[in-house]
């Protein structure tokens, strides 16, 4: 089994997800945006970490730089 498979099927258990098809957007967005999907899930992890946020929402964030700016902006007040 491939390691993006194993990936996959962990995204689906992690983040809770419906879909494979869910889980392999996700695997792919992460990979494009950072310099691998390691980099990208460890960053998702520690947005949902830091700001308590759900899977979903914590991936949004580490995909989109403004929505991450204005958690930060919002925890600061």
């Amino acid at each position: 089994m491939s390691s993006k498979v194993m990936d996959i099927k962990a995204l689906i258990k992690l983040g809770n997800l419906d879909s494979k098809s869910e889980a392999e957007d996700i695997y792919m967005n992460l990979s494009l945006k950072f310099k691998n999907y390691t980099d990208g899930i460890s960053k998702v992890k520690a947005i949902r970490n830091k700001y308590n946020l759900s899977f979903k929402a914590a991936v949004e964030c580490a995909l989109d730089a403004s929505q991450l700016q204005m958690l930060k902006t919002m925890q600061k007040k």
